[in-house]
Protein backbone atom coordinates (compact mmCIF):
# COMPACT_ATOMS: atom_id res chain seq x y z
CA UNK A 1 0.00 0.00 0.00
CA UNK A 2 2.35 2.63 0.82
CA UNK A 3 5.04 1.40 -1.55
CA UNK A 4 2.77 3.94 -4.05
CA UNK A 5 4.56 6.82 -2.57
CA UNK A 6 7.92 5.89 -3.63
CA UNK A 7 9.76 7.67 -6.57
CA UNK A 8 10.90 5.49 -9.68
CA UNK A 9 14.45 4.44 -10.54
CA UNK A 10 15.86 1.56 -12.69
CA UNK A 11 18.83 -0.67 -10.79
CA UNK A 12 20.69 -3.52 -11.71
CA UNK A 13 19.45 -5.74 -14.27
CA UNK A 14 18.92 -10.08 -14.07
CA UNK A 15 17.76 -12.37 -16.74
CA UNK A 16 15.72 -14.22 -14.20
CA UNK A 17 12.69 -11.34 -14.71
CA UNK A 18 12.25 -12.16 -17.94
CA UNK A 19 10.13 -14.08 -17.23
CA UNK A 20 7.73 -11.67 -16.24
CA UNK A 21 8.24 -9.98 -19.66
CA UNK A 22 5.78 -12.43 -21.25
CA UNK A 23 2.48 -13.72 -20.58
CA UNK A 24 2.74 -16.90 -18.45
CA UNK A 25 -0.48 -19.01 -18.52
CA UNK A 26 -3.74 -16.58 -19.13
CA UNK A 27 -6.60 -18.83 -18.09
CA UNK A 28 -10.13 -17.62 -18.19
CA UNK A 29 -11.72 -16.69 -14.79
CA UNK A 30 -15.17 -15.43 -14.47
CA UNK A 31 -15.36 -14.15 -18.18
CA UNK A 32 -11.72 -12.43 -18.24
CA UNK A 33 -8.23 -13.72 -18.27
CA UNK A 34 -5.56 -14.11 -14.99
CA UNK A 35 -1.98 -14.50 -15.87
CA UNK A 36 -0.58 -17.04 -13.86
CA UNK A 37 3.32 -17.42 -13.86
CA UNK A 38 4.44 -20.92 -12.15
CA UNK A 39 8.11 -22.51 -11.44
CA UNK A 40 9.68 -25.65 -10.15
CA UNK A 41 7.37 -28.28 -9.28
CA UNK A 42 6.43 -30.50 -6.14
CA UNK A 43 3.50 -29.63 -3.11
CA UNK A 44 2.65 -27.88 -1.65
CA UNK A 45 1.79 -24.92 -4.06
CA UNK A 46 3.08 -21.94 -3.18
CA UNK A 47 0.78 -18.74 -4.48
CA UNK A 48 2.21 -15.01 -4.47
CA UNK A 49 0.21 -12.21 -4.35
CA UNK A 50 1.50 -8.83 -4.50
CA UNK A 51 0.57 -5.62 -3.62
CA UNK A 52 -1.39 -2.08 -4.88
CA UNK A 53 0.11 -1.25 -8.42
CA UNK A 54 2.21 -4.48 -8.65
CA UNK A 55 2.25 -7.78 -10.43
CA UNK A 56 4.03 -10.82 -10.96
CA UNK A 57 7.53 -9.08 -11.00
CA UNK A 58 6.99 -7.91 -7.20
CA UNK A 59 8.15 -11.79 -6.45
CA UNK A 60 11.39 -11.55 -8.44
CA UNK A 61 14.17 -11.70 -6.41
CA UNK A 62 12.74 -14.99 -4.46
CA UNK A 63 10.44 -17.15 -6.62
CA UNK A 64 12.79 -19.13 -8.63
CA UNK A 65 14.94 -19.70 -5.30
CA UNK A 66 11.53 -20.68 -3.80
CA UNK A 67 10.90 -23.18 -6.92
CA UNK A 68 14.30 -25.31 -6.18
CA UNK A 69 11.64 -26.95 -3.21
CA UNK A 70 7.97 -26.54 -5.01
CA UNK A 71 5.78 -25.36 -7.15
CA UNK A 72 5.93 -21.56 -6.84
CA UNK A 73 3.33 -19.69 -8.51
CA UNK A 74 2.99 -15.70 -8.94
CA UNK A 75 0.15 -14.10 -10.60
CA UNK A 76 -1.50 -10.49 -12.16
CA UNK A 77 -5.07 -9.79 -10.22
CA UNK A 78 -7.28 -7.96 -12.72
CA UNK A 79 -6.30 -5.52 -14.69
CA UNK A 80 -2.08 -5.69 -13.77
CA UNK A 81 0.33 -7.08 -16.08
CA UNK A 82 -0.68 -9.76 -18.79
CA UNK A 83 -4.53 -9.87 -16.91
CA UNK A 84 -7.44 -8.79 -18.55
CA UNK A 85 -9.39 -5.94 -16.07
CA UNK A 86 -12.43 -6.96 -14.04
CA UNK A 87 -15.99 -5.19 -14.01
CA UNK A 88 -16.16 -6.13 -10.56
CA UNK A 89 -14.74 -3.58 -7.55
CA UNK A 90 -11.38 -4.51 -6.28
CA UNK A 91 -11.91 -5.96 -3.12
CA UNK A 92 -10.01 -8.51 -1.12
CA UNK A 93 -13.28 -11.03 -1.39
CA UNK A 94 -13.98 -10.30 -4.60
CA UNK A 95 -9.98 -10.83 -5.33
CA UNK A 96 -9.52 -13.69 -3.27
CA UNK A 97 -12.66 -15.67 -5.33
CA UNK A 98 -10.91 -15.02 -8.65
CA UNK A 99 -8.08 -16.58 -7.16
CA UNK A 100 -9.43 -19.55 -5.89
CA UNK A 101 -11.20 -20.15 -9.27
CA UNK A 102 -7.98 -19.61 -10.88
CA UNK A 103 -6.26 -22.02 -9.02
CA UNK A 104 -8.51 -24.78 -9.62
CA UNK A 105 -9.06 -23.82 -13.14
CA UNK A 106 -5.06 -23.95 -13.73
CA UNK A 107 -5.44 -27.65 -12.24
CA UNK A 108 -3.02 -26.28 -8.84
CA UNK A 109 -3.87 -28.69 -6.61
CA UNK A 110 -4.44 -27.66 -2.33
CA UNK A 111 -3.89 -26.97 -0.08
CA UNK A 112 -1.95 -23.76 -0.40
CA UNK A 113 0.64 -22.21 1.18
CA UNK A 114 -0.44 -18.22 0.32
CA UNK A 115 2.14 -15.52 0.71
CA UNK A 116 1.07 -11.77 0.35
CA UNK A 117 2.77 -8.59 0.10
CA UNK A 118 1.36 -5.03 1.59
CA UNK A 119 -2.30 -4.99 -0.37
CA UNK A 120 -2.05 -8.81 -1.27
CA UNK A 121 -1.85 -9.81 2.49
CA UNK A 122 -4.84 -8.66 3.09
CA UNK A 123 -6.23 -10.73 -0.24
CA UNK A 124 -4.63 -13.64 1.14
CA UNK A 125 -5.76 -13.54 4.35
CA UNK A 126 -9.16 -12.79 2.48
CA UNK A 127 -8.58 -16.18 1.03
CA UNK A 128 -8.05 -17.75 4.07
CA UNK A 129 -11.42 -16.69 5.65
CA UNK A 130 -13.45 -18.11 2.71
CA UNK A 131 -11.55 -21.42 2.03
CA UNK A 132 -10.02 -22.42 5.20
CA UNK A 133 -9.61 -25.78 4.01
CA UNK A 134 -7.85 -25.07 0.99
CA UNK A 135 -4.91 -23.00 3.01
CA UNK A 136 -1.82 -24.87 4.07
CA UNK A 137 -0.18 -22.16 5.24
CA UNK A 138 0.49 -18.53 5.58
CA UNK A 139 3.16 -15.93 4.86
CA UNK A 140 2.30 -12.19 5.10
CA UNK A 141 5.22 -9.69 3.44
CA UNK A 142 4.53 -6.16 5.32
CA UNK A 143 1.07 -7.01 4.82
CA UNK A 144 -2.19 -5.03 5.29
CA UNK A 145 -3.95 -5.41 8.35
CA UNK A 146 -7.73 -5.51 8.82
CA UNK A 147 -7.83 -3.58 11.90
CA UNK A 148 -5.60 -0.73 11.46
CA UNK A 149 -6.92 2.65 10.18
CA UNK A 150 -4.53 5.06 8.41
CA UNK A 151 -3.54 7.91 9.80
CA UNK A 152 -4.72 10.89 8.60
CA UNK A 153 -1.62 12.83 7.16
CA UNK A 154 -0.60 9.28 5.00
CA UNK A 155 -4.27 8.55 3.89
CA UNK A 156 -4.11 12.71 2.40
CA UNK A 157 -1.42 11.83 0.80
CA UNK A 158 -2.64 8.25 -0.59
CA UNK A 159 -5.77 10.05 -1.78
CA UNK A 160 -3.31 12.52 -3.47
CA UNK A 161 -1.93 9.83 -5.05
CA UNK A 162 -5.43 7.87 -6.04
CA UNK A 163 -6.54 11.46 -7.30
CA UNK A 164 -3.41 11.27 -10.02
CA UNK A 165 -3.70 7.48 -10.91
CA UNK A 166 -7.59 8.01 -12.03
CA UNK A 167 -6.32 10.93 -14.26
CA UNK A 168 -3.94 8.31 -15.83
CA UNK A 169 -6.73 5.52 -16.15
CA UNK A 170 -8.43 8.42 -18.01
CA UNK A 171 -5.66 9.53 -20.27
CA UNK A 172 -2.45 7.50 -20.03
CA UNK A 173 0.71 9.68 -20.10
CA UNK A 174 4.29 8.61 -20.09
CA UNK A 175 5.32 9.72 -16.36
CA UNK A 176 2.57 7.89 -15.57
CA UNK A 177 4.28 4.64 -15.19
CA UNK A 178 6.04 6.18 -11.75
CA UNK A 179 2.93 5.76 -10.28
CA UNK A 180 1.78 2.39 -11.35
CA UNK A 181 5.33 0.63 -10.44
CA UNK A 182 6.76 0.68 -6.91
CA UNK A 183 9.17 -1.76 -7.54
CA UNK A 184 11.29 -0.14 -9.61
CA UNK A 185 12.70 2.45 -6.75
CA UNK A 186 14.42 -0.70 -5.33
CA UNK A 187 17.49 -1.79 -4.23
CA UNK A 188 18.94 -4.52 -6.43
CA UNK A 189 15.34 -4.97 -8.41
CA UNK A 190 16.87 -7.33 -10.61
CA UNK A 191 14.91 -5.50 -13.85
CA UNK A 192 16.01 -6.03 -17.18
CA UNK A 193 15.26 -3.82 -20.34
CA UNK A 194 12.91 -6.34 -21.94
CA UNK A 195 10.72 -6.32 -18.23
CA UNK A 196 11.01 -2.20 -18.50
CA UNK A 197 9.50 -2.11 -21.98
CA UNK A 198 6.35 -4.63 -21.39
CA UNK A 199 5.70 -2.68 -18.05
CA UNK A 200 5.96 0.55 -20.23
CA UNK A 201 3.66 -1.08 -23.08
CA UNK A 202 1.46 -2.18 -20.22
CA UNK A 203 1.37 1.60 -18.85
CA UNK A 204 0.32 3.16 -21.76
CA UNK A 205 -3.41 0.93 -21.02
CA UNK A 206 -6.23 2.67 -18.53
CA UNK A 207 -6.61 -1.43 -17.19
CA UNK A 208 -3.70 -1.31 -14.05
CA UNK A 209 -4.43 2.68 -13.42
CA UNK A 210 -7.92 1.30 -12.81
CA UNK A 211 -7.09 -1.43 -10.76
CA UNK A 212 -5.14 0.49 -8.31
CA UNK A 213 -7.96 3.10 -8.25
CA UNK A 214 -10.41 0.68 -7.51
CA UNK A 215 -8.52 -1.39 -4.95
CA UNK A 216 -7.49 1.52 -3.04
CA UNK A 217 -10.81 3.20 -2.94
CA UNK A 218 -12.17 -0.05 -1.56
CA UNK A 219 -9.07 -0.51 1.06
CA UNK A 220 -11.52 0.31 3.97
CA UNK A 221 -14.26 -2.40 2.68
CA UNK A 222 -11.41 -5.03 1.96
CA UNK A 223 -10.45 -3.98 5.71
CA UNK A 224 -14.08 -4.96 6.72
CA UNK A 225 -14.81 -8.10 4.98
CA UNK A 226 -11.91 -9.16 6.85
CA UNK A 227 -11.76 -8.11 9.96
CA UNK A 228 -15.64 -9.00 10.26
CA UNK A 229 -14.81 -12.82 9.31
CA UNK A 230 -11.39 -13.20 11.55
CA UNK A 231 -11.33 -15.91 13.73
CA UNK A 232 -8.83 -18.28 15.21
CA UNK A 233 -6.70 -19.97 12.63
CA UNK A 234 -6.23 -22.80 15.13
CA UNK A 235 -2.48 -24.41 14.47
CA UNK A 236 -2.15 -22.88 11.24
CA UNK A 237 1.35 -22.21 10.24
CA UNK A 238 2.17 -18.66 10.40
CA UNK A 239 4.80 -15.97 9.57
CA UNK A 240 4.07 -12.08 10.31
CA UNK A 241 6.47 -10.24 8.46
CA UNK A 242 6.66 -6.89 9.59
CA UNK A 243 9.51 -3.93 7.84
CA UNK A 244 10.98 -1.17 10.69
CA UNK A 245 10.27 1.58 8.41
CA UNK A 246 8.01 2.60 5.17
CA UNK A 247 9.95 5.28 3.65
CA UNK A 248 10.23 7.72 6.45
CA UNK A 249 13.56 9.03 5.20
CA UNK A 250 11.76 10.28 1.89
CA UNK A 251 8.76 11.63 3.71
CA UNK A 252 8.34 15.76 4.54
CA UNK A 253 8.88 16.31 8.10
CA UNK A 254 5.12 16.57 9.18
CA UNK A 255 4.08 13.13 7.15
CA UNK A 256 7.21 12.13 8.41
CA UNK A 257 6.39 12.19 12.23
CA UNK A 258 2.87 11.06 11.49
CA UNK A 259 4.89 7.75 10.00
CA UNK A 260 6.99 7.37 12.82
CA UNK A 261 4.02 7.53 15.12
CA UNK A 262 2.32 4.90 12.89
CA UNK A 263 4.89 2.22 13.20
CA UNK A 264 4.52 0.75 16.84
CA UNK A 265 0.79 0.59 15.67
CA UNK A 266 1.50 -1.28 12.05
CA UNK A 267 3.74 -3.54 14.26
CA UNK A 268 0.72 -4.79 17.16
CA UNK A 269 -1.78 -5.32 14.75
CA UNK A 270 0.78 -7.63 12.66
CA UNK A 271 1.53 -8.83 16.54
CA UNK A 272 -2.24 -9.98 16.69
CA UNK A 273 -2.61 -11.61 13.31
CA UNK A 274 0.11 -14.22 14.16
CA UNK A 275 -1.83 -14.56 17.50
CA UNK A 276 -4.29 -15.74 15.53
CA UNK A 277 -2.76 -19.20 15.45
CA UNK A 278 -0.86 -21.24 17.74
CA UNK A 279 1.60 -21.84 15.05
CA UNK A 280 1.88 -18.11 14.36
CA UNK A 281 5.54 -16.05 14.29
CA UNK A 282 6.35 -12.40 14.16
CA UNK A 283 9.56 -11.10 12.90
CA UNK A 284 10.38 -7.48 12.99
CA UNK A 285 12.66 -7.49 9.39
CA UNK A 286 14.93 -4.27 9.21
CA UNK A 287 14.23 -3.48 6.11
CA UNK A 288 11.84 -1.05 4.30
CA UNK A 289 8.35 -2.21 3.16
CA UNK A 290 9.76 -4.61 -0.28
CA UNK A 291 11.10 -7.28 2.31
CA UNK A 292 11.56 -9.24 -0.62
CA UNK A 293 14.33 -7.06 -2.44
CA UNK A 294 15.59 -5.70 0.89
CA UNK A 295 16.23 -9.02 2.48
CA UNK A 296 15.13 -11.53 0.06
CA UNK A 297 16.55 -14.09 2.63
CA UNK A 298 13.74 -13.38 5.46
CA UNK A 299 11.33 -14.20 3.19
CA UNK A 300 12.50 -17.23 1.58
CA UNK A 301 13.10 -18.94 5.17
CA UNK A 302 9.76 -17.80 6.72
CA UNK A 303 8.10 -19.63 3.08
CA UNK A 304 10.35 -22.66 3.40
CA UNK A 305 9.55 -23.23 6.98
CA UNK A 306 5.61 -23.02 6.32
CA UNK A 307 6.46 -24.94 3.23
CA UNK A 308 8.19 -27.85 5.31
CA UNK A 309 5.47 -27.65 8.41
CA UNK A 310 2.44 -27.77 5.65
CA UNK A 311 3.91 -31.11 4.31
Amino acid sequence: MLHLLLAAAIATASPAANAYAVPGRRISVDGHRLNLVCQGSGRPVVVLDAGVGDWSPAWMPIQQRLASRTTVCAYDRAGYGFSDPASSPRTSFAIARELHDLLHAANLPAPYVLVGHSFGGLDVQAFTELYRHDVAGLVLVDGTAADVAIPPAVQSLMDDQVAAVEKCARAPRPDCFNLLWGISSQPNNGVTPALVAAVKTQARKPAPYGAVVSEMQNLTESQREVRTRTGSLGDLPLVVLTATTHGEDQMPPALRASLLQFEPVWRRAHMRIAALSTRGRYLLVRSDHYIQFDRPDVVIDAVNTVVFEAR
